[in-house]
């Protein structure tokens, strides 16, 4: 497949300088959010966690082990 040359963008210094501005006006803004959201969105010094992470394997083998074998077989 032939391809053509690629076509030239010619930015000015001007060009640039506004690019660096609008990034920065919106990595501002970014930082912004970010700090409202952190500081509203604490968890309660009270909550506590459950013991660990939850297993569901582990919680199927003792349900089945604490059944008999007419509720295994449900007879």
């Amino acid at each position: 497949m032939l391809r053509r040359d690629p076509t030239p963008i010619t930015l000015r210094d001007t060009d640039v300088q506004e690019l660096k501005a609008i990034m920065a006006k919106r990595a501002k803004a970014n930082q912004d959010a970010n700090d409202a959201t952190d500081d509203s969105i604490q968890p309660p010094e009270d909550a506590t966690t459950s013991g660990g992470p939850v297993v569901h394997n582990e919680d199927a083998k003792k349900k089945r082990e604490a059944m008999t074998r007419e509720q295994r077989l449900g007879l």
